[in-house]
């Protein structure tokens, strides 16, 4: 019998024309969209922040990030509020607007169609890697290199 599980729970958050595929674990809560008190002085893909359990955590538009116009919010929209990844950071839940409700997939390598590792571009944006997940594109985010960017302007406005 086999014990070793080669899938990975994931969390398929749905954009503005394009996916996010992240591990679940990376994923504190999923919260119905509100809109973000902007703060001056940061970039267009920082929305501002949002009151969660307490804290006041920054909001972004991975689309925007990526160079893609922000998108427009529908009734649909979520904030996903992920984990930081960085120890010892300043900055300890970050949230992220999805265009509808995440699911949780089960990925096993028998799913990835294929895969393209980013460019030094599209790495500088906090992505790792695209991969086809049976047929539909997603964008695999380096979640270190995200909070890095996020940390470089939210330094300056917190």
């Amino acid at each position: 019998m086999n014990t070793h599980d080669d899938t990975v729970r994931t969390m398929w958050i749905p954009l503005r024309g394009v996916n996010i595929l992240i591990p679940n674990m990376a994923v504190a809560e999923i919260t119905h969209y509100r809109i973000p008190e902007p703060h001056d002085g940061l970039p267009d893909w920082i929305l501002g922040t949002i009151s969660w359990r307490g804290c006041s955590i920054p909001i972004i538009s991975f689309e925007a990030l990526c160079g893609m116009p922000v998108p427009v919010v529908s009734a649909s929209s979520k904030i996903t509020v992920l984990n930081s990844v960085l120890p010892g950071s300043q900055m300890p839940f970050y949230g992220l607007v999805s265009g509808d409700i995440p699911r949780l997939v089960r990925v096993d390598r028998t799913m990835i169609n294929d895969a393209l590792e980013a460019d030094e571009e599209d790495h500088a944006h906090g992505m790792l890697c695209r991969v086809l997940v049976q047929g539909q594109e997603a964008i695999i985010p380096d979640p270190a290199q995200l909070q890095s960017l996020l940390g470089k302007y939210w330094g300056k406005a917190a």
